[in-house]
């Protein structure tokens, strides 16, 4: 199974880097595209982490569909499109210490990433069967597309913000993008698929909220996000010692980064059991969509194989 999982990246990566070196794209474009499917998470990255364009493989390979140059070609779409949409986020949320922003000028990024968005697109409806597929990747894009708006100003200033707003937000944020490859494939089972999508990105929305609390190269603490290890750790802090977290974060400045001041926020938000809590949480709602996709795919054993693996 691990020879199999292999032979897949590489057989993406392969496409990708003929693709990419064959395109109308300016050169320096395509080295810094390059460079970034090598960061963390990536297709090119040699470390074992999650990456779209496998994912997005394994589950085109569930359905009926024998043609493996066309998936190829649509994992390394959705890795593309998803490198753009990250892009995106790192200037939104003003991640000027990201790696993004080691590579790239603010204007370099944009370009970037609208460059990146336009060869997903064309990568993802190319000999594609089904009706009308712009529909359903414009259709889940503008839902992602909301749902970062939405993000903006999703911070503790908000009143009494809650988890069951943080979970419709993730709904829209990150779930989408778990639906769009679902979408490309088929119209069956909707509500089932819907439910994985949705699983998937409260899952890995969760995990990366969690990540980011540490993170010195993130902004969600800065800007005050409310993110579910915050919400939690506030509700503990309101109901034990009169709202001290609330308190410090307060004390954040958009003008003077206080870096023993988010660490003293770090360390108190993990001392609340709210990390272990969205962990916990994070793995449960894994699981529900492993369960569910092993539901509706019971006879693709190898491919549910690395799928589940690859989730892992």
């Amino acid at each position: 199974m691990m020879k199999w999982r292999a032979g897949i990246k590489s057989n993406i990566q392969l496409f990708m880097k003929e693709y990419l070196l064959a395109s109308d794209l300016p050169e320096e474009i395509q080295k810094d595209t390059f460079r970034f499917l090598t960061l963390e998470g990536k297709l090119f990255n040699e470390q074992k982490h999650f990456t779209w364009g496998e994912f997005s493989y394994y589950i085109f390979s569930l359905f009926d569909c024998e043609d493996q140059s066309k998936i190829t070609a649509r994992a390394a779409g959705i890795e593309l499109l998803i490198l753009s949409t990250d892009i995106i986020d790192d200037l939104i949320d003003n991640d000027y210490c990201s790696e993004t922003f080691t590579i790239l000028s603010k204007s370099e990024a944009l370009l970037l990433s609208n460059a990146l968005l336009m060869e997903s697109i064309s990568l993802l409806v190319i000999n594609i069967d089904q009706i009308n597929p712009l529909k359903d990747i414009r259709k889940n894009l503008i839902n992602a597309c909301n749902g970062q708006w939405q993000d903006l100003y999703f911070t503790i200033d908000i009143p009494t913000v809650t988890e069951e707003q943080y979970f419709h937000l993730i709904k829209q944020k990150s779930a989408s993008l778990f639906r769009l490859i679902f979408d490309l494939n088929s119209k069956k089972d909707e509500t089932l698929f819907e439910q994985i999508s949705t699983f998937l990105g409260y899952s890995g929305q969760i995990r990366n909220d969690v990540k980011d609390i540490f993170s010195e190269n993130k902004n969600d603490l800065k800007q005050k996000k409310a993110t579910l290890p915050v919400i939690k750790a506030l509700e503990h802090s309101i109901e034990k010692d009169d709202g001290f977290l609330l308190k410090k974060l307060n004390l954040i400045s958009a003008k003077n980064e206080d870096s023993h001041l988010l660490n003293e926020i770090s360390t108190y938000i993990n001392k609340t059991g709210a990390i272990s809590y969205c962990l916990i949480l994070a793995k449960l709602y894994e699981n529900k969509a492993k369960a569910l996709i092993t539901q509706c795919f019971p006879n693709k054993e190898i491919e549910l194989e690395c799928l589940l693996a690859l989730l892992d």
